[in-house]
């Protein structure tokens, strides 16, 4: 985009943003920071919740993956956003993320434990699919990536604080329930913050434009089903594109991500301060790369830097888990891979936004964050078979990496590019009228 400032370092954004357009990224930016705290926080605890609950070793996977199933409810609460409106749902989303993360230090048994986790992703994911939309909504059109950036920034600062207070976890009083506690407080004031916030420009307008027309008012569902109709048979091509990129993406990388923790206590022996160091690292690491990768994602194009962050993380986690276990190399492995990790969470979380128009924002955003999670899942299950044939984490995590390729080619060959246009510029290349 013609004078639009070179890609690098900065936490600058590329063209200035107003009053209302900072405080909105930062309120989104704080709840994005606590979201990343309690996902990152079950990763690093699981070992010691599964000796707690009597897990065996090699089904610890299989924790996250019932609990990650909450994304079924959180997809059609984040498409009531589409209804509702942004602001209303994101209340909802942040209060019940609060009480459902106090709850969780409280749980007495394995199911509950999994229950509550589940109820917090149901929170947690629809209030980053709301997120996702209220910043492609209320950004300038130049800074979208950028913003996006910042997201994924503030939760990878988010993961690096739970990793923080994790090297505590032997010392603090009543271990991993501690933690939970220490994440829900401040997630109140986050929905006290919230409750000064204007709903989004764009759907104010939309709203205008339905009160205008002469129809009879349609019920929630009925809005919802609407919303689908749209996507699968009007927006068919994009929709279906993007969730064949996201599914084997999500296949790919979940479990590289989130059982590290897991890998380094069990098969590693690393202490809690080498796993905090580790993580602090590659998150700070990974905080510089969200506001490189959304400033190129902006200047040059999505597409080259999802081509780039999908080749590089499958090398980078490869020799992770396969390579030599020198902790001070895990750890540049591990920063590359987080880098990479928020470099596509930037770039598919702006193609959920962006290639859609605002009636239909929400529920592909929301659709989008169900098919990660469930291929997340499916991984995590695979890799609990393919556990005892294949000698323990490192070889059955790293077998999965490869279909992140998959992702790679459909990518490139099928999704528009998108950097440097208006919502509505895009809407409008997709043939069909809105």
């Amino acid at each position: 985009m013609a004078g639009a400032p070179s890609g690098g370092f900065s936490l600058k954004p590329p063209v200035p943003l107003d009053g209302h357009q900072w405080k909105v990224l930062i309120l989104v930016s704080f709840a994005f920071l606590i979201a990343g705290y309690d996902i990152q926080l079950l990763g690093l605890v699981l070992p010691y919740v599964a000796a707690d609950f009597g897990v065996p070793p090699g089904n610890e996977g299989e924790i996250i993956m019932w609990a990650r199933l909450g994304v079924l409810v959180a997809f059609p609460l984040a498409m009531l956003a589409d209804r509702w409106g942004r602001r209303s749902l994101l209340m909802v989303t942040i209060l019940g993320s609060a009480l459902t993360t106090l709850a969780t230090a409280f749980a007495q048994t394995e199911s509950q434990f999994i229950v509550l986790q589940a109820a917090v992703r149901t929170f947690g994911y629809a209030q980053d699919m709301i997120s996702i939309v209220v910043i492609a909504e209320e950004m300038v059109d130049g800074a979208r990536g950028w913003a996006l950036g910042m997201l994924a920034a503030a939760a990878a600062f988010g993961g690096g604080l739970s990793a923080v207070i994790f090297a505590l976890i032997e010392v603090m009083p009543f271990g991993w329930r501690s933690l939970y506690v220490i994440g829900a407080l401040p997630i109140f004031a986050i929905a006290i913050a919230w409750r000064t916030m204007p709903e989004t420009r764009r759907f104010r307008e939309m709203e205008a434009a339905a009160r205008a027309r002469p129809v009879s008012a349609r019920s929630s569902l009925h809005t919802i089903l609407a919303s689908i109709y749209a996507l699968a048979i009007t927006h068919r091509r994009r929709f279906f594109a993007l969730m064949a990129v996201t599914a084997p993406l999500a296949f790919g990388l979940t479990c590289a991500m989130v059982l590290l923790p897991t890998f380094l206590k069990t098969e590693i022996g690393l202490e809690a301060h080498w796993v905090t160091a580790i993580f602090i690292g590659g998150g700070l690491f990974g905080l510089m790369g969200n506001f490189i990768a959304g400033r190129y994602a902006d200047r040059n194009g999505r597409k080259p830097v999802f081509l780039a962050a999908t080749l590089l993380f499958i090398v980078a986690m490869g020799a992770l888990y396969l390579g030599p276990h020198n902790a001070v190399l895990i750890g540049v492995l591990w920063g590359i891979g987080v880098f990479c990790f928020f470099a596509l969470e930037v770039v598919v979380g702006a193609w959920s936004a962006e290639l859609f128009p605002t009636a239909q924002r929400s529920t592909a955003s929301g659709a989008r964050l169900a098919v990660n999670i469930i291929a997340g899942g499916a991984a995590l299950l695979t890799q609990s078979f393919l556990y005892d044939s294949m000698g323990g984490h490192a070889a059955s995590i790293a077998a999965l990496l490869p279909v992140i390729l998959i992702a790679t080619a459909i990518a490139m060959l099928t999704i528009p590019e998108t950097a440097g246009k208006t919502l509505e510029q895009i809407a409008a290349e997709s043939g069909v009228k809105h």
